[in-house]
């Protein structure tokens, strides 16, 4: 799955295993490959020496293949570079990153020369390093329309950086030493650079200035890359930052200051394969411009290898407090300044605080082995946009476990602010558990420009056509057969997620006498007018998930299903819970699938042994507060609403807009809705939107669009019957007042897609079940809180998506079967159509029922065998 919000087909059974890794991670490397392709497109015709456009690899092609290196590890020339640190610093910064060969290594080639149109870009890239400006301009020259670097060449006239030769720019020319000399002096602020004598003048200052050192032969003959990454280098950490050149500090090993300042445009960085962190009176310190005093300028290593299940960012620039690996805390890639109180071991942290004002500084890392926080506070109050954080891979979340990592946090207190900050993220096998704790995770404002994605290399807020807002979630859960348990917690977030799982499988979610909360500080939103837009937890990946006196305050859903099974039950427990892992077995038996491959069947079971023990509950039942729905579902997978829980919406209990689902309400649970609606079927109108690829990723339309009137009655369709899902709705010892509704079959699947089919309803009332309402297929439309028809509406309505009206109808396709057993009631209580009936001897329907027009009474049907098929419309009597 790419991410959720994105669905490209129907989830597989989840007891199959294609050879060389199971489906979900098979399927999520081809989905990335396939987006990889799309974004290569356009790299070709221009140099890699300095091409840093983005792609996913996802972990199935190297970088290097595609991008240029990241590193100098990934040169297979480096070693004849003698610019060497100059070299590392600028592919550390994003300026240059080699040249791919044709066997699709990638070298550095430090004796080839530089063109005119190469330097433009990186200088350009040079200037606007810390600014970020948007690199165009005005200033053209006669030869440069269509060439690949015209808005770097323009930029660069315009700045005064560069100036060409009787009205032309001779792009595709080698630039020499002296030229480029010239460009970075003129960007430094350096003037005078003119006239017959540039050269000697442009000597004279570059010599004065530094510009020089270090390099072997910069005159009028053309300039190597090895010279002109040196010039670069140099220019960047000898310019002050007053001009347009930012000033660049490199910090080589931890630096103590009473007093340090930071221009507007000065970067602070550490050489390649290090990071810096600044603490500034004993907080982690965002290195904006400033003036700081008891400053420890921390160096520590970066990560070589990916920690994370999602690679498609590549290795992160993971800096924390606190980084714990199998063999303990590892002082090399910990920022242990930034501790404040309590005591710290190998172990186990306790009554310690960390604060941050970084965007993505994060509090603990465990990367394996085992470590217990208790009674601790973590506090990361930052601005991030979005830019430099990523919930797919932890970055800048406070707790993060990778690689089968156990993590316990008892009673700690954590706080976040900034886009995508977790506050726990698990990944890669781990298991965490949270106790007796609270956290608030609050979001913040995206950065300008922040294109609305399915792409989990950009992804910092949720799709829009999931219906809800926001750019928090409090937890993450992710990888293969990872956990999260969750007890007597106070879960807060402002918008998107309280508790998320996302790209992985067979993940397990445990909640226990806890409380999750959406907030929805600066939103608008006519629905969620009391909590926050978003969820209480997300079902992806065949997940796992149990909820035991669990209290959900969400302003939209309390779940979103797309593959899984989750479990809404009381904390009455018989014995104290204990947390098994999931884990794959195989059966020794193959099949054939669909596509001809040839798959292992598996098993998914429980671990042997228990990871958390000794859970005990308080005997609360679960309720859900929803302003909106209580459970969308967009794929296959299965809700069971049991043991006395509660469920209080406005609108229905369950939109179900794709996928086979199975529902059981049963033991006492009870679902109270304003509007009357327990279960609304629709098209998925996550498809109607549609996804765009044309800019090279995944990124979801902004207008939902939608013919006026009801379809098949107000105008004609034809509505596809074959290849839709399955429905079951069972219903138990239960008391039910609401109607259920199949309105599938009218939409089509987004700007030039063909109509989605049309679904079937099974609906089992069994014993103990009353339901008084109606049950029918409809015809829907989109409608605004007021009832009114919605035919357009945008990515910033995004609330309208799932809100619809209904009439009674059958399009032929929207198939609904009832069947009454055990002595359950139908108390029916409007007209509606279904296609198929079955009544068990002792069972009541109280109502008229009319099967093709003929009228037949409850005996009627039990003496024809106890089932009736055809149209069948059932009405209040």
């Amino acid at each position: 799955m790419l991410s959720h919000g994105l669905n490209i087909g129907k989830n597989r059974e989840n007891n199959t295993k294609i050879k060389g890794g199971n489906y979900m991670e098979k399927f999520k490397k081809q989905l990335a490959a396939f987006i990889s392709i799309v974004l290569i497109v356009g790299l070709f015709g221009t140099s890699v020496f300095a091409e840093t456009t983005e792609v996913d690899v996802s972990g199935e092609t190297p970088a290097t293949a595609v991008n240029g290196a990241a590193s100098t590890l990934e040169l297979v020339d480096f070693d004849k570079v003698d610019a060497k640190e100059a070299v590392s610093l600028l592919l550390k910064l994003g300026l240059i990153n080699g040249k791919v060969q044709a066997d699709k290594k990638v070298a550095y080639e430090p004796d080839a020369k530089l063109t005119r149109a190469e330097i433009a870009k990186l200088v350009a890239k040079a200037v606007t390093l810390v600014s970020k400006e948007e690199i165009k301009g005005t200033k053209s020259f006669a030869d440069i329309k269509g060439n690949w670097a015209t808005d770097y060449i323009q930029y660069c006239a315009d700045k005064g950086i560069i100036d060409g030769a009787g009205g032309a720019y001779n792009p595709d020319n080698n630039v020499t030493g002296l030229e480029t000399a010239k460009m970075l002096l003129a960007a430094m602020g350096v003037e005078g650079l003119t006239g017959s004598d540039w050269a000697a003048r442009t000597e004279a200052a570059a010599n004065e200035k530094g510009l020089l050192k270090g390099t072997k032969a910069v005159n009028g003959t053309p300039v190597d890359r090895d010279d002109a990454a040196q010039l670069i280098y140099n220019a960047l950490t000898i310019s002050d930052g007053s001009s347009k050149l930012p000033q660049v500090i490199v910090v080589s090993e931890t630096t103590e200051k009473a007093s340090f300042t930071i221009g507007k445009n000065t970067l602070v960085t550490a050489p390649e394969f290090k990071l810096v962190t600044m603490v500034a009176d004993g907080r982690e310190t965002q290195m904006d411009a400033g003036t700081y005093n008891n400053v420890t300028l921390v160096v520590t290593d970066k990560l070589k290898t990916n920690p994370a299940s999602f690679t498609g960012r590549g290795i992160e620039d993971y800096r924390a407090a606190i980084y714990v690996d199998k063999n303990g805390l590892n002082k090399s890639l910990s920022v242990t300044q930034a501790i404040s109180g309590g005591t710290y071991t190998d172990t186990e942290a306790s009554g310690i605080k960390i604060d941050s004002t970084g965007r993505n500084f994060k509090g603990i890392i465990v990367n394996g082995g085992e470590y217990t926080v208790k009674d601790s506070t973590i506090n990361l109050i930052g601005k991030a946009d979005g830019s430099d954080t990523s919930d797919f891979t932890g970055l800048g979340s406070a707790v993060a476990a990778f690689s089968n990592a156990k993590v316990t946090l008892d009673g700690v207190e954590i706080n976040t602010e900034g886009v995508a900050r977790t506050a726990l993220f698990t990944d890669s096998g781990a298991d965490t558990m949270i106790t007796d704790s609270k956290f608030k995770v609050m979001g913040g404002t995206l950065y300008p420009g922040y294109v609305n994605t399915a792409d989990q290399t950009k992804m910092v807020a949720p799709p829009w056509v999931l219906g809800i807002t926001g750019n928090a979630r409090g937890t993450n859960l992710m990888g293969n057969f990872s956990t999260a348990t969750v007890v007597r917690t106070e879960a807060t977030a402002n918008q998107w997620g309280v508790l998320s799982t996302d790209s992985g499988s067979n993940m397990l979610l445990t909640v226990v006498d806890s409380v999750l909360t959406l907030l929805g500080e600066g939103q608008k939103d006519p629905y969620s007018t009391n909590y926050g837009s978003g969820y209480g937890t997300y079902i992806i990946g065949d997940a796992q998930e149990y909820f035991y006196g669990t209290t959900f305050n969400v302003g939209t859903y309390a779940s979103i299903l797309t593959g899984g099974k989750a479990v809404y039950a009381s904390s009455k427990f018989d014995k104290p819970l204990d947390i098994y892992p999931l884990k794959q077995k195989l059966t020794g038996r193959t099949r054939t699938n669909s596509t001809g491959e040839e798959e292992e069947v598996y098993d998914i079971v429980k671990e042997d042994t228990p990871v958390f023990t000794g859970i005990t509950g308080q005997g609360k039942i679960t309720t859900i507060n929803s302003d909106a729905f209580g459970f969308m579902a967009h794929n296959n997978g299965e809700l069971v609403i049991t043991d006395g829980t509660v469920v209080n919406t406005d609108n229905a209990t369950f939109l179900i807009k794709a996928g086979d689902v199975q529902l059981t309400v049963e033991d006492g649970a009870q679902l109270n809705t304003k509007d009357g609606v327990i279960l609304q079927m629709i098209d998925n109108d996550d498809s109607i939107v549609g996804v765009d690829f044309s800019q090279g990723a995944p990124n979801f339309n902004t207008d939902f669009y939608e013919k006026a009137g009801y379809p098949d009655i107000d105008y004609d369709i034809d509505v596809k019957t074959d290849g839709g899902n399955t429905v079951k709705f069972n219903a138990t010892d239960v008391d039910l007042k609401g109607n259920l509704y199949n309105g599938t079959g009218y939409f089509g699947g987004g700007p030039g897609g063909g109509l989605q089919p049309a679904d079937k309803l099974e609906v089992t009332l069994g014993k103990g079940a009353t339901l008084t309402g109606t049950i029918s297929a409809t015809s829907v439309i989109h409608v605004d809180e007021n009832g009114k028809q919605n035919t357009h509406f945008t990515i910033n309505e995004y609330y309208y998506l799932g809100h619809v009206a209904n009439k009674v109808h059958y399009n032929g396709g929207n198939d609904i079967s009832v069947t009454i057993k055990d002595g359950a009631v139908w108390n029916v209580t409007d007209t509606g159509i279904i296609t198929s009936l079955t009544v068990e001897d002792g069972c009541k329907i109280n109502g008229t029922i009319k099967v093709d027009g003929r009228e037949m009474t409850v005996a009627d049907i039990i003496a024809k065998g106890g089932t009736v098929k055809g149209t069948i419309e059932v009405s209040k009597k």
